[in-house]
């Protein structure tokens, strides 16, 4: 009788676990506040003629350029601002406006989290996102969720055209 309690105990304790690593890991994004977006993003207009990602394989850079409705560019580049460069390993916590790489001369920096987040939340909003914007959404988000839907959209659901650069 009393081994059946703990096993149940047990049960029920691992499920409240696994229910909770879940809503944690599917977490809803944070939203950016319109109002701290860079003004040149803002200016873009919806919809998106066509949206980019670039990997430079440096070790620390990420470049992003969307094309609005009325052939506007905006070209952002996410960046580690770690001293020592690991591919792979790197924190993309920076952000350049106005060019692809941030050594470019017409990059700007921006400090803004909310430029950020509108960047990401773009990317994550194309319609025929390949296995290169997932792996850039992944690397600036770090989010296990964004990781988790590039490994079921490789390897469980296997679409069309998902490999290709």
């Amino acid at each position: 009788m009393k081994i059946t309690k703990k096993l149940n105990l047990l049960l029920i304790s691992f499920a409240l676990f696994l229910t909770f690593t879940i809503a944690w890991i599917f977490r809803p994004y944070t939203k950016a506040n319109p109002e701290l977006i860079d003004a040149s993003l803002k200016s873009l207009t919806q919809p998106y003629k066509n949206i980019e990602t670039f990997f430079y394989l440096d070790g620390g850079s990420i470049g992003v350029k969307i094309t609005g409705k009325n052939n506007q560019v905006f070209e952002a580049c996410f960046y580690s601002t770690d001293k020592t460069i690991q591919p792979g390993k790197n924190k993309y916590n920076g952000l350049s406006i106005g060019s692809l790489h941030y050594s470019e001369e017409k990059a700007v920096f921006c400090d803004s989290i909310d430029t950020k987040l509108k960047l990401m939340e773009i990317l994550r909003e194309k319609s025929s996102r390949k296995l290169y914007d997932d792996a850039c959404i992944a690397r600036v988000s770090e989010r296990w969720s964004d990781y988790i839907n590039i490994f079921w959209k490789r390897y469980i659901v296997i679409p069309q055209n998902y490999m290709s650069y």
